[in-house]
This record gives structure tokens, C-alpha cells and sequence, in this order.
């Protein structure tokens, strides 16, 4: 982290800095990274999904909660009464509340995030990053898993199914093999919780690289690569809707006529050379899903009648073609009633308000922050994965950090318009009051 030369820091300072640094690089190194974390013990297979959330920072969120009495922001509050209002719920009328306390632990792993004081150092995201990809490629040398074979026979067939099955699935075995059954489960929950990480990169590297930060600009590519070879429905759509935001929010703060001239003549050909290919790859992606897309339809059709069954006070777990609908406000709403319908619409509304406000601060007031953009595109993933994600769209995983770090960035927000031609130098701030008081709550 970066500090003015001859500032001298205080003890508390550099721990609430040192505490800032470790939640960030551990909730974007850590979370999705399933397959490095398969423990066999005796004859029982101990799988920990996203251990960085899970484990790592949730146990952490978990003391902050007891320790600040519940001073955190409101949506994350709202969201903690949600989930133990559906726990209890669940368990009264029998049903096994499994569901909810991946989402829990995810929500209090949010809490330890939303803890770090700034966003404004780009070194815990860049290390973070370079981890994960990392774990990704020494977990395919421990499987003796040929990454490049495999990827180049996936762009001469185009067989993303044979991709994930010879390259996502042997990762996944690392350490542990696995029989039976359950390949195609396997394979869908490890392609989307890489993609999901991959899609939450790309829009902290684009946002540091519009800033000045030209080492995140292969990162940014990198994740992008990956979420498209992937192809998880909510990463893509992540992707293309921030990656439209980026190129506004640049169109709109380039003092450079060679860089805009740049920036038109590369968009040009890639509407020509690229777009005919990328409409291709997506149409044949997009189609290969229409099972998928059918089955949620259903699914949502099924709430709905769940819902008129019981309005006031919900029906508890419900699932139509035996999965749990993928949509976090059918969900809740399906499963106690109003009480669910409000809150989980309360927690959506306050990410798209943020998304709103943001592209209003960027694009319109001129605001020129990284901070900006994290607030704004970030959100977008803690969105669609609540309204089409798995598991009833409770929010976990990358969704879960992406709206966590989100709100560390919304917090940094000068909404102040910057004039200057050029952007300040991204350092870590000086310690506001607010990472004081983190920092002597958790000496």
C-alpha cells in the first residue's frame, strides 16, 4: 500500500491499512476457488464451496457482527433478518434449511468486507487476482489437466459442454475424485462460480485501468477470456452490461482526441471483424440454454402459484422440477410471505439504486473516481444473480462479495465533479474516522 514519502503513519492506522488489505485480497483470491478445497476424511467427502466467504472472512463477519451490535449497513442487516427468518421458518415446518446457510455465511463474509475502509489501493485487488488465476493453473498441473490443448480444441469445436467436462471437471478432482452420477452438476457449479470471480475481476481491473492503472489491463483480458470461454449466463450479461458503462464513462472523460479517435476506430472494427464471430459464439451459446431458460420459466410460473397459495405468510421451501426457483424475490416471497416479498425487494432495489446513481455521478455530474465505478458495475452481478441465479438466488459467493465490495467503494465516493484533466495517483487514503473506529474494534 502505498504512502506519501516521509509520512509517518500511527500503529492504528497501519493495522486498520493491513486489516483493509487482507479482506480484499482474501475475498478476491479466495471465493469460487472450490476445487483447491475438497477434503477427503475417511469415507466422507467434505466439500467447502467458496471457502474464502465461507471460512475465512465469515467467521470474522460473524465477530464484527457481536462486536458493533448490528452498525453495518442497512441492506446488509435487512438481509441477515431475511435469511433467519427463512431459516426459522423452514425448520418449523420441517424443511431442511441447508439452503439458506451457504447464503448466511456468504452475508457474513459481507460483513468483514464491507469493513475495509477503502477501495482506493488497486494492490490487494491485482495481488488477489493473480492468486486465483494462479490457483487455477497449478490446480490444472496437479490434475494433468492440458489447458492449452484443451482450449484450442474448444475454439476449433465449439463443444463448451466437452470443454467444461475435460478441463473444469479433472481441476475440480484435483484432490479429491469423485464417482457417480453427478458430472453435469459438477461441472455447472464449478463453470459458474470461476465465471462468476472472473466477471467480478474484470470490472475491479476496468475500473483501476480507467484510472491509470495499465498492469490491470491483462488482467482485465485475462478474466474476460475466461468468462466467455465459460460461458455462465449472468457473467456474460455482467460483462457486456459494465463493459457498456466503461466505454461511456471513458467517451465521457477523455481529454485525449488521439485517444477517442482510438477508441471510435477500434469499436468500428470490432462491430465489423468481431461482432459478426461474437454474435455467432453468443447465438450458439444462448441456444444451447433454451432447456435451461424453459425450466426456469416453469419455475417462476410455480412460484407464482406457490405464491397465491399462501401470500401472507409464505409455504416454506418450495421447488418446481425438483430445483428451487431461480429468483431471490419469487423465492422469499414463495417462502414466508409479504414479509420476504419486501425485504428481498428492499435489498434489490437499494443495488439497482446504487447502479442508478453511479452511471448518474459518472456519466452525468462528471465524477471521475475509481470508486465510481466499482459502486456502479460491481452491483450489476449482486443483480442478476439474485434474479436468475441457483439456489432461489440467495446470495452467496462472487454475487455476494461483488455487492460487499461495492459498498466499501460507495462509501469512498467524493460526489464532488472532478475537474482535473488527470486523475489522482491511486494510493490508500488517509484513515478516515470510520477505519479508526474498525480498526480499535478489532485490536
Amino acid at each position: 500500500m502505498s504512502v506519501t514519502p516521509g509520512q509517518d503513519i500511527s500503529p492504528l492506522e497501519a493495522r486498520a491499512r493491513l486489516f483493509n488489505w487482507l479482506f480484499i485480497y482474501t475475498a478476491v483470491a479466495t471465493v469460487g476457488a472450490k476445487w483447491l478445497v475438497i477434503l477427503r476424511l475417511g469415507g466422507m467427502r467434505l466439500e467447502m464451496s467458496n471457502f474464502g466467504t465461507l471460512v475465512l472472512i465469515g467467521l470474522l463477519g460473524l465477530f464484527i457482527v457481536m462486536q458493533r451490535q448490528l452498525r453495518m449497513p442497512i441492506v446488509l442487516n435487512v438481509l441477515l433478518i431475511l435469511q433467519l427468518v427463512l431459516v426459522a421458518s423452514f425448520v418449523i415446518r420441517g424443511n431442511s434449511p441447508t439452503i439458506v446457510i451457504m447464503s448466511i455465511a456468504a452475508t457474513l463474509g459481507g460483513y468483514s468486507i464491507a469493513n475495509a475502509m477503502s477501495m482506493r489501493d488497486s494492490s490487494p485487488v491485482f495481488y488477489g487476482a493473480v492468486t486465483f488465476f494462479g490457483f487455477f493453473v497449478l490446480s490444472s498441473f496437479l490434475a494433468g489437466v492440458d489447458l492449452i490443448g484443451g482450449f484450442l480444441d474448444y475454439l476449433t469445436s465449439g463443444n463448451r459442454d466437452r470443454f467444461n467436462y475435460w478441463i473444469m471437471r479433472p481441476i475440480y478432482n484435483a484432490f479429491t475424485p469423485s464417482s457417480g452420477g453427478a458430472d453435469a452438476e459438477f461441472a455447472t457449479q464449478l463453470n459458474n462460480s470461476v465465471a462468476g470471480i472472473c466477471s467480478l475481476i474484470y470490472m475491479l481491473a476496468c475500473a483501476y485501468a480507467l484510472h491509470g492503472e495499465r498492469r490491470m489491463i491483462p488482467v482485465a483480458l485475462f478474466a474476460l477470456l475466461l468468462v466467455f470461454t465459460l460461458f455462465s449466463s449472468s457473467a456474460v450479461l455482467t460483462c457486456m452490461v459494465s463493459t457498456f458503462i466503461f466505454a461511456l464513462y471513458y467517451l465521457r472523460h477523455s481529454k485525449s482526441v488521439f485517444g477517442l479517435y482510438l477508441f471510435f476506430v477500434v469499436g468500428i472494427l470490432g462491430v465489423l471483424v468481431v461482432g459478426p464471430i461474437a454474435a455467432e459464439y453468443l447465438s450458439s451459446n444462448v441456444e444451447g440454454d433454451s432447456y435451461s431458460r424453459a425450466t426456469r420459466l416453469r419455475q417462476y410460473a410455480g412460484a407464482l402459484g406457490y405464491i397465491d397459495e399462501n401470500m401472507l405468510f409464505g409455504v416454506g421451501l418450495i421447488k418446481v422440477d425438483g430445483h428451487v426457483p431461480h429468483n431471490f424475490f419469487l423465492f422469499s416471497f414463495a417462502a414466508v410471505g409479504l414479509f420476504g416479498a419486501f425485504a428481498a425487494g428492499f435489498i434489490l432495489l437499494y443495488a439497482i439504486s446504487m447502479i442508478v446513481a453511479g452511471a448518474y455521478g459518472g456519466l452525468i455530474k462528471g465524477i471521475r473516481q475509481p470508486e465510481l465505478l466499482i459502486a456502479t458495475c460491481l452491483p450489476i452481478l449482486f443483480v442478476i444473480r439474485c434474479s436468475v441465479g441457483g439456489a432461489g438466488g440467495l446470495p452467496a459467493g462472487p454475487g455476494m462479495v461483488s455487492f460487499a465490495l461495492a459498498l466499501v467503494a460507495w462509501r469512498g465516493i467524493d460526489w464532488s465533479p472532478v475537474t482535473a484533466k488527470d486523475p489522482e495517483p491511486l494510493q490508500e487514503q488517509s484513515l478516515p474516522e470510520s477505519g479508526k473506529a474498525v480498526a480499535a474494534g478489532l485490536a
